[in-house]
């Protein structure tokens, strides 16, 4: 019986295109991917970039402050960009441009007020609401500032009345003198009044300390703002309204390498939050927003 005679089949060149179609599916997925990331909401970033440079501008703080990790730059810049998206920036004196202007009739235009006008009329709301509270409260602690033992800073969106540890306290307690009490009184009777939130916040120098208290800067930091906490709500102020928080030796404004630059690291301040009209987010994401600033303004 003959055998049968194997054909061979033609050798296929062909295989390649097979390769070669996966690679172009490849380039052109990558290629979209990198055009989609780089791509820029122009909208959001001058809204992100008007609000730095509105809160940061009036900046007086420490070079000592650039210490803060780049890590921790970078998630605070995270979250206020979030914060942003979720949270109505025209009442938190956030000045920006329309950038898509709007044709009206020019017989209306007597009775059409501009999107920029509403803003700027926010914006002057929220600052001449920081600085009647300022005015009031540097009549109050007159002496206390003219002597140096306190220093009022104003912002558009908060107001910083700065204690000297020294006179408030003795070195190593959390016990309040008498005359830091009265200086604290004036303060809390002129808080009484106001709807604004207010944090109480404890710094400490770099000294460490250990005791059967204070095990650290931590603990001596804390319990002076609560200290003071306590005392304006002693005074009448809202307990809802109050808030504090110790620091340590976090957050110095000077060089711990001179005694000078101890003392005033050495320090409590009272943060007295702005009063938004629009708070879109709430009073807790708006307060988050603003703490955001003050935390990216000390970092400057």
């Amino acid at each position: 019986m003959a055998r049968r005679k194997i054909v061979e089949e033609p050798e296929n060149h062909d295989r390649w295109l097979v390769s070669y179609a996966d690679f172009i599916t490849l380039l052109f997925a990558f290629f979209v991917v990198m055009y989609s990331i780089s791509s820029v909401n122009e909208g959001q970033y001058k809204v992100l970039s008007d609000s730095m440079i509105s809160a940061f501008t009036p900046s007086s703080r420490s070079p000592a402050n650039s210490q803060m990790p780049d890590a921790v730059q970078s998630r605070q810049s995270q979250e206020l960009v979030s914060m942003t998206q979720t949270i109505n920036l025209a009442p938190l004196a956030i000045a920006r441009r329309s950038e898509n202007p709007v044709l009206v009739d020019p017989d209306a235009a007597d009775n059409v007020v501009r999107p920029e006008v509403q803003e700027e009329e926010s914006v002057s709301g929220e600052v001449d609401q920081m600085n009647e509270i300022a005015l009031q409260i540097e009549g109050a602690l007159e002496s206390s500032i003219a002597s140096g033992e306190v220093i009022v800073e104003r912002t558009p969106f908060w107001l910083e009345v700065v204690f000297n540890s020294s006179l408030l306290f003795e070195s190593g307690s959390a016990l309040l003198e008498a005359s830091g009490e009265l200086v604290l009184q004036s303060l809390g009777q002129e808080l009484i009044g106001l709807p604004n939130a207010v944090t109480v916040e404890g710094f400490t120098d770099n000294i460490p300390i250990s005791s059967i208290l204070f095990p650290s800067n931590w603990e001596l930091s804390s319990s002076r703002a609560s200290a003071v906490v306590r005392l304006f709500e002693r005074r009448g102020v809202e307990s809802a309204r109050l808030s504090s928080v110790g620091f340590g030796e976090t957050r110095p404004i000077s060089i711990n390498s001179s005694e000078q630059g101890r003392a005033r690291n050495r320090r409590v301040v009272v943060v007295i939050m702005a009063e938004l009209e629009d708070q879109v987010a709430g009073q807790s994401g708006s307060l988050r927003l603003i703490e955001l600033l003050r935390q990216g303004q000390d970092s400057n």
